[in-house]
């Protein structure tokens, strides 16, 4: 007696059992089609009973209600459009912020970091001015030394 090649499943169906009675003569007296859909019922006899085993006899898969599978949706949609603003944000340059800070501002108006600059410069003008006039660096102050 010939000893079977591979592993020995105990499976049965019904397209199992006639695919097999085709082959009692052996598989080079199959068509190449009836070779295939033999190959493929062993495959499902096979995973169906991986599946059975893998559950339990009487066991059912898990379904679970249509409302908490909606509900689990709409949550994860949620988490999704709450999260994208912070993404948006994240994404953009200083430029960027700061093209949108000036547009939302009135016209005219001077950020706090150019108006911190503008004084400095116009202080420094002003000195400029005094000592090219010849008076002092500093108002109020005197350009006499002390003898």
């Amino acid at each position: 007696m010939i000893e079977p090649f591979g592993p020995e499943y105990n499976v049965a169906s019904p397209a199992l059992a006639k695919h097999r009675r085709l082959a009692r003569n052996g598989l080079q007296a199959m068509t190449y089609e009836q070779r295939q859909a033999y190959g493929a019922a062993v495959e499902r006899a096979v995973l169906a009973a991986q599946r059975r085993e893998l559950l339990g006899a009487n066991a059912e898969p898990e379904c679970r209600p249509v409302g908490d599978i909606s509900a689990a949706i709409r949550a994860q949609q949620s988490r999704a459009l709450l999260s994208c603003p912070g993404k948006v944000r994240r994404a953009r340059t200083p430029h960027e912020w700061e093209t949108m800070y000036r547009e939302a501002m009135p016209e005219g108006f001077v950020p706090s970091w150019e108006r911190a600059a503008a004084a400095e410069e116009a202080e420094a003008q002003a000195i400029a001015e005094r000592v090219m006039a010849g008076g002092p660096i500093f108002e109020g102050g005197s350009m006499e030394l002390a003898a």
